[in-house]
């Protein structure tokens, strides 16, 4: 299997540290209620150092973001949650890269094939790493030992106090997401990257 990482032709320009205070959470990609779970809004209630950015669609779940926003309402946290609309990928990767932490909350499902194997689908998580920002993931196992710990921890995302327990240690830089995001851009630079990985199919098609 050939992972979906990014080309080293579109990482987004790395900015300087961010000083400022809190935790900007960013999303971006196809909206479905197993990506954005109201857990996530729950969390952010008890977290008020965090705030949420979505860039993204929802063309087969139209009904998540106004959810969302219902629950932000309800739980008076809707001045810390942002929804756009999506933007041209260059784009989404340069607002990565002003955040401090990305979330992508894969969960294996024996029904599609790229849930099961979410390491080697997940956009999202080598986005977020190619951006310079740490990630926050679901607790699937192929995470452990490759993403986790090195770039980012877990949680469960149908759990809203295991996602409070993530935010308050990212929240208070321990871990640091754009010390883990910043290593994880090393990795991507070196190895994760789609050059290196689509090689040995160009080799072979080559022949």
């Amino acid at each position: 299997m050939v992972w979906n990482v990014p080309s080293l032709v579109e990482l987004p320009e790395l900015l300087e540290r961010r000083t400022r205070d809190g935790l900007q959470i960013h999303f971006h990609g196809s909206v479905n209620p197993f990506a954005l779970p109201l857990q996530l809004i729950d969390a952010m209630a008890r977290v008020p150092e965090v705030r949420l950015r979505i860039v993204g669609y929802a063309f087969e779940h139209a009904n998540v973001l106004p959810a969302l926003r219902e629950r932000a309402d309800r739980l008076g946290v809707s001045e810390r949650l942002e929804i756009l609309a999506a933007v041209p990928r260059p784009v989404a990767l340069a607002m990565a890269a002003q955040a401090d932490l990305g979330i992508a909350f894969y969960r294996p499902h024996p029904n599609n094939i790229n849930a099961t194997h979410t390491l080697g689908a997940a956009n999202k998580v080598f986005d977020y790493l190619a951006a310079g920002i740490g990630v926050l993931v679901s607790e699937a196992a192929e995470w452990h030992g490759t993403i986790v710990p090195a770039y980012g921890r877990c949680c469960d995302p149908d759990s809203a106090e295991s996602i409070v327990e993530a935010l308050r240690a990212f929240s208070t830089r321990a871990p640091d997401p754009l010390a883990l995001g910043f290593q994880g851009r090393a990795r991507i630079e070196a190895e994760w990257h789609h050059e290196r990985a689509f090689a040995p199919v160009i080799e072979v098609v080559a022949q």
